[in-house]
């Protein structure tokens, strides 16, 4: 699988996430409060460069052509 579209599965689970903590809110606030707090630690472990291992952020447009702010390497060179 390629690592550009591996970044988009993994924004979109963290999506999914975020939203299952917002309806776990109106039945318990720590519930969900946990669950949104679980979504930023799995964004943070996993969304990294495949190259150096620095965090790529979640509002970073990820496409063919995109490359680590950090490296300056494509995502799609491995």
């Amino acid at each position: 699988m390629k690592v550009t579209t591996k970044l988009i599965l993994y924004k979109l689970v963290f999506a999914l996430i975020v939203f299952c903590g917002t309806i776990f809110l109106y039945w318990s606030k720590w519930i969900g409060l946990g669950t949104i707090g679980i979504a930023f630690i799995y964004d943070f472990i996993v969304r990294r460069c495949p190259h150096c291992g620095e965090h790529i952020s979640i509002d970073e447009h990820v496409n063919e052509r995109s490359h680590c702010s950090h490296c300056g390497k494509q995502y799609n060179e491995i």
